[in-house]
């Protein structure tokens, strides 16, 4: 694990505390505003991140056993043009995640869905060269298993030729049991 990436653990899990004694569904439900992404982007070009700046977005409930659909944008805007980028994203929040209970997929160019990269909590998406000023959005989805229940989050990295790499964004959520609405 580079430093980067321990730094962006550590930092998350200075604000686990508080993040846990909040209601992941109402947190979920107000979306990152206009000058928190603002904010996003300046610390992470103050930490030397010069990418792309990557976030999720859905709805503040899923349910399990179903696919919800999410949206997952790229933007670089800001960024400088960087070869061999992907996406690492990390569920966490439920036990069953960590054996391997959650599918992912991504649309791909041609509208199909392809099964993301990885197993268990953490997959990969490939993207290729990112030019300065892209910014695109795709449509991810992902699906528990049945059993599967409670407080979830996905926490997305940006990554270049295997080196730098920072978190960019956390999108939280809770997965209702099958069958609930």
């Amino acid at each position: 694990m580079n430093s980067r990436r321990i730094a962006a653990v550590l930092a998350a899990a200075a604000i686990a505390p508080a993040v846990l004694l909040s209601t992941p569904a109402v947190a979920a439900a107000k979306p990152a505003g206009t000058a928190q992404a603002t904010e996003i982007a300046d610390r992470h070009r103050t930490a030397g991140w010069h990418g792309p700046d990557v976030t999720v977005t859905g709805p503040a409930t899923l349910t399990a056993g179903n696919w919800a659909e999410l949206k997952l944008t790229v933007d670089n805007r800001q960024g400088e043009t960087t070869q061999d980028f992907v996406t690492d994203l990390d569920i966490t929040g439920l036990t069953a995640v960590k054996t391997g209970k959650v599918d992912l997929e991504y649309r791909t160019q041609d509208g199909t869905w392809d099964q993301a990269l990885g197993t268990g909590r953490y997959f990969r998406l490939r993207w290729g060269t990112v030019k300065k000023g892209d910014t695109f959005t795709t449509g991810l989805r992902v699906r528990f298993a049945p059993h599967v229940s409670g407080p979830a989050r996905i926490m997305t990295y940006g990554n270049s030729n295997g080196g730098t790499e920072f978190a960019d964004h956390l999108y939280m959520f809770d997965v209702l049991p099958a069958g609930k609405q």
